[in-house]
């Protein structure tokens, strides 16, 4: 069965490029939303209508609308999402990346070289698979 991975990133290049680093690593089904406020709004109807649930969320910190912060804050205040493992993909260092999105699974930095974007699936992809090994949703 396929994974169903959300992505939330207003970069087309970098929502592109995270795509192909997934399929890298097998079947993968991914969704890009680009706005944060379409995010929530999204993920808010899945919780409301218990539709197919992302078993991972990569998500941008800058985003138009609603911040990175503020979609992830809302998907740990939300029973029925607090458990969808979510990996914070940004350019930023990873120490401001700690600070500013605590509640995150995972952290990644923005790699600079396309082979290296695309070397990011098993990395991205870990949180599920620690998740599943542990018993976890999914």
């Amino acid at each position: 069965m396929p994974l169903n991975v959300l992505i939330i990133e207003d970069n087309p290049m970098d929502a592109m490029l995270l795509e192909k680093a997934l399929d890298r690593q097998g079947d993968c089904v991914c969704r890009v939303i680009v706005h944060g406020d379409r995010a929530v709004e999204f993920l808010q109807m899945l919780a409301r209508d218990r539709r197919e649930l992302p078993d991972l969320i990569l998500l941008d910190l800058n985003l138009p609308g609603t911040d990175g912060v503020g979609v992830l804050n809302f998907v740990r205040n939300t029973p029925d999402l607090e458990h969808i493992p979510v990996t914070v993909v940004s350019s930023s260092p990873k120490d401001i990346l700690a600070r500013k999105a605590a509640n995150a699974d995972s952290y990644v930095t923005k790699p600079s070289s396309l082979e290296e974007f695309l070397d990011l699936g098993s990395e991205l992809l870990s949180s599920v698979r620690r998740g599943k090994t542990l018993g976890g949703a999914g």
